[in-house]
């Protein structure tokens, strides 16, 4: 889509974004995980704390994705040490896409299924659309997971763009 919209994404040298956003991004993996492990404890726990991070319509897609990973009997737990800002694009003064590489811990856990289909990653990228609302505060319009991702217990590991770092996804 970026090509086909002709939006060219440019390195990040020099470290020249702000980067306020991308706690955003820390803030918005965390709880998510959070609220998903305390959904299985406490099945009337809000998740209205996500609306802090995230964009409206993006709120409600995360909603229904908690909503399926409970019922399939998953926890994703993410923890995110680091995060390496690789490309962007400002679209507008309010709205900027982001390739952000991603170190920290990301552990899914499929506890109904006899754990076939648990992972465990401690580098991923992703792509994050942020715009700024009108207080100046960054939230998480959508998120596309890069190059790497796993669906459906297989794992796809050719992500070219996390340079020096020899990545594999474990399964446990």
């Amino acid at each position: 889509m970026l090509r086909l919209t002709k939006i060219k994404l440019v390195e990040n040298k020099n470290n020249e974004l702000d980067d306020s956003f991308t706690e955003t991004y820390v803030q918005a993996q965390y709880l998510y995980s959070q609220l998903l492990r305390e959904k299985y404890v406490n099945r009337h726990h809000s998740l209205h704390l996500l609306r802090k991070y995230l964009d409206k319509y993006f709120y409600q897609a995360m909603v229904k994705e908690i909503k399926l990973k409970i019922s399939q009997g998953t926890i994703d737990d993410t923890v995110v040490n680091n995060i390496e800002v690789v490309k962007y694009a400002k679209l507008d003064e309010n709205l900027i896409i982001t390739q952000l590489n991603v170190n920290g811990q990301d552990k899914e856990v499929q506890f109904n299924e006899g754990f076939e289909d648990s992972f465990a990653r401690d580098t991923w990228s992703d792509y994050v659309i942020f715009g700024k609302t009108k207080s100046g505060q960054y939230k998480i319009i959508s998120l596309v997971y890069g190059e790497h991702f796993h669906l459906n217990g297989r794992d796809y590991n050719r992500q070219r763009n996390l340079r020096h770092t020899q990545y594999f996804e474990r399964r446990k």
